[in-house]
């Protein structure tokens, strides 16, 4: 049976373990792990969410984060989501991404933000950012997505997606890190 939870303490060596297995062949393969963002302002542990099979294997998780439009429209960030391997496409991203919506409702947030998987995400209602008369200023706007958790939740939102600054500083330390060992390579 799985169960999607939140994530405990105890979870954290086995997300860092799932993580790394998930996106071993990433054409990238640098991906921010769990210990750069929990200490963070922006972390939100009620939105860390885990999917675990027998009550004691973690197979999954996934993980949003406070963000905005122009800092003044209030939306998540979705981070990450990561299946073990040899559980993909079994449906567990899905159970997840349904539990992290149904969470982020209840926490009082409208719409949920992300780059790329598009395939993946249009499951879930997810539409290119210029749909909705927004920008992304991480990646190119085409390959952002967002999502209302409720219908019309972004009718009159227009602006920049504004991460928050100690997210920048952390991916601007990955992609430097990732480009270190490139060249040492």
């Amino acid at each position: 049976m799985i169960c999607i939870r939140k994530a405990k303490e105890a979870d954290y060596p086995a997300i860092t373990n799932l993580i790394e297995e998930a996106f071993r062949y990433e054409l990238h393969g640098r991906h921010l792990s769990l210990a750069e963002m929990i200490d963070s302002d922006f972390y939100i542990p009620e939105l860390s969410l885990v999917a675990e099979i027998n009550n004691h294997k973690i197979i999954g998780h996934i993980y949003l984060i406070e963000t905005s439009i122009d800092y003044t429209f209030l939306s998540l960030g979705l981070i990450q989501i990561a299946v073990t391997p040899e559980y993909q496409r079994m449906g567990i991203g899905s159970m997840m991404m349904k539990k992290a919506h149904q969470k982020a409702k209840e926490l009082g947030y409208d719409s949920v933000i992300a780059s790329g998987g598009e395939q993946f995400l249009s499951k879930f209602g997810y539409q290119t950012l210029d749909n909705f008369g927004i920008h992304c200023g991480l990646v190119e706007d085409h390959r952002c997505l967002a999502v209302e958790l409720y219908p019309g939740a972004m009718t009159n939102v227009r602006g920049k997606v504004a991460f928050p600054l100690e997210y920048y500083k952390i991916i601007i330390e990955a992609i430097s890190a990732h480009a270190s060992e490139s060249i040492v390579a």
